[in-house]
């Protein structure tokens, strides 16, 4: 793992650990909820495709 996918790493968990409990929280979602979980979701996805290139990348020299 290079050091952008660290820092990466450690965004991604420090705004998880700030948005999960207030959706797990909230009795009704409302637009923003469902559009925080989606940029979520997004960032997770975007975060594993940049590891995943990064290991195929260093494989590949």
């Amino acid at each position: 793992m290079n050091k952008r996918n660290v820092v990466n790493a450690l965004v991604l968990v420090l705004v998880s650990l700030s948005v999960v409990p207030t959706l797990i929280r909230a009795e009704h979602w409302s637009v923003l909820n469902y559009v925080t979980a989606g940029a979520l979701a997004v960032g997770v996805v975007w975060f594993v495709v940049d590891v995943a290139r990064a290991a195929g990348a260093g494989r590949s020299s």
